[in-house]
């Protein structure tokens, strides 16, 4: 199947100004034609899950009749003592448990920026993979015992390659655990982003739908804002509407649905300028023309995903 749900992460810049609070997601969500809202917390966006929060989201989503596709936090896996790295995995299972408290049952966690020497060979990321494997386990199992598949996403740089994201996968090797499948970041990394989609499909219980720019020209209205390196030597992108940018998103999905995906697809903008309830709701009409095109109409929302992630 192929819902689209929008992330409130593509709110975030009207929360920021104060133009709408973290509870009004799931409105601009339905006001720009999401069958689903996912939502991203924790790190730069607000404090961690906790239970009050959870209850305040979910009610916002069942006023506006929404279903919750999943919950997206931010974890820092890798840096720093054993006791910060075992106190940020503590934080994670109690977001868990919160998110389970919701009725979800897909949860996205952060993995690492990789080391603090900012190394991110090869090299380093295969002396990473051990502790990052153990980390990803726990939280795994702890999902599975709440009935909620955990996953990784393509991004942070070091765990960011299509080859890194399926090496830690199949290391953990959890019926539980998989990919968040983020098409757009696969452009911070040397590869190609439609083979990278097709490598990690096979493993994804949500794919992130997002468009960008490549090279951009700055304008005298946006300046150089929102404009990011990718990997060194590689272009600047800029985030921008759903097949608006150079992103061959339609290819993207081509792939996802190819290895038979049938999970949720959430859309996200990103871009530094222009309102992000028009920017999602001419995104996620781009997207629903791409499945149209293959004939992967929107149905129902998959909400027991556990147990399918390879």
């Amino acid at each position: 199947m192929a819902v689209i749900a929008a992330s409130s992460y593509s709110f975030h810049r009207l929360v920021k100004t104060g133009d709408a609070k973290r509870v009004d997601a799931p409105g601009l969500a339905r006001e720009a034609g999401a069958e689903a809202i996912e939502f991203a917390v924790g790190g730069s966006l607000s404090p961690p899950l906790d239970r009050r929060m959870a209850l305040d989201l979910l009610h916002a989503s069942q006023d506006e009749g929404l279903p919750i596709t999943g919950v997206c936090i931010a974890a820092e896996l890798l840096r720093g003592s054993r006791a910060s790295r075992e106190a940020a995995l503590t934080s994670v299972f109690e977001q868990l448990d919160s998110a389970a408290s919701m009725g979800v049952t897909r949860f996205r966690h952060d993995a690492t920026l990789g080391p603090e020497n900012g190394d991110l060979s090869d090299e380093s990321f295969n002396a990473a993979l051990p502790s990052l494997v153990a980390a990803c386990s726990a939280i795994a199992e702890h999902a599975a015992q709440l009935g909620i598949a955990s996953s990784v996403e393509n991004h942070g740089r070091f765990v960011q390659h299509a080859l890194r994201v399926a090496r830690l996968v199949q290391a953990v090797n959890h019926r539980a655990f998989g990919v968040t499948l983020d098409i757009g970041n696969s452009l911070f990394a040397p590869q190609d982003p439609v083979e990278a989609a097709a490598r990690l499909a096979p493993f994804a219980i949500t794919v992130h739908v997002k468009d960008f720019e490549i090279d951009p020209a700055v304008s005298p209205d946006a300046g150089s804002d929102g404009i990011w390196p990718t990997w060194p030597g590689g272009p600047m992108v800029r985030g921008c509407i759903v097949g608006a940018g150079d992103l061959d998103v339609a290819g993207c999905i081509g792939a996802a649905l190819r290895s038979g995906f049938d999970g949720p697809f959430v859309v996200e903008f990103e871009g530094p300028v222009g309102d992000p309830r028009t920017a999602v709701a001419r995104g996620i009409g781009s997207l629903r023309a791409m499945l149209s095109a293959r004939h992967a109409l929107p149905r129902a929302v998959d909400t027991d995903p556990a147990g399918t992630a390879h």
